[in-house]
């Protein structure tokens, strides 16, 4: 018996041992504390990365890096509903600001594929070119896709609410019932040209807000 407990222990004592010499990785605490990332002046609904570069989509006129109510007359960019930032440094891209227009213009959605910022939302021009709901920008200009052309729905009432890019296609869903005329319950495919996807239509019968790929990418 006496034996079995010594045998016991020194069990014990090795796994003791064993576990004492496993390194628990140390957790940095999340700081309350801001990083000193530009801010919008108004809403953000939408975000996509590109590389170094985050997108941000919304309601807003300007990013800046002093917070509303303070001067800031070197850090204020004026922008229309879409900006980007430098991942790394947190400050806004100047040269990129699409503009994103029309009666209570609202970006809700962005994808990134093929080299273009796809944009999705409630809006009737970007750039001062006509773009219903639906519109691509280059990642590095903000200059408009003149490919990328296709009509969601009939008017900003059938907008995109949230759209995701996975394999060669841009997934799009929201309120709209048709897409180029052809009946599509607020789900649609779009390839990197923006030319609708034919064989891809499922419905839905309810408004469709947001998408998200599976973990095998489907």
């Amino acid at each position: 018996m006496t034996r079995r407990i010594v045998k016991l222990g020194l069990v014990m004592a090795s796994a003791v041992g064993a576990l004492a010499g496993i390194v628990t990785p140390a957790s940095a605490a999340f700081s309350d504390t801001p990083d000193p990332t530009w801010m919008t002046n108004g809403q953000v609904y939408a975000i996509a990365q590109s590389d170094s570069t985050v997108y941000i989509g919304g309601k807003f006129t300007s990013i800046r890096a002093c917070r509303p109510g303070v001067a800031c007359p070197n850090g204020t960019v004026s922008v229309l509903n879409v900006a980007a930032i430098d991942a790394n440094t947190g400050v806004a891209v100047k040269t990129f600001k699409p503009q994103i227009e029309g009666d209570g213009a609202n970006v809700y959605a962005l994808a990134v594929l093929g080299g273009k910022l796809f944009i999705g939302g409630k809006f009737t021009s970007v750039n001062g070119t006509p773009r219903l709901n639906l519109a691509a920008v280059d990642l590095a200009t903000g200059a408009l896709d003149p490919g990328v052309n296709a009509q969601i729905g009939i008017d900003t009432t059938d907008r995109i609410r949230g759209m995701v890019a996975s394999g060669n296609r841009v997934y799009a869903a929201g309120y709209f019932t048709t897409v180029n005329g052809l009946p599509r319950k607020h789900l649609a495919a779009f390839d990197a040209a923006g030319t609708l996807d034919p064989a891809w239509k499922p419905r839905t019968s309810g408004l469709a807000r947001t998408l998200v790929p599976t973990c095998d990418g489907g």
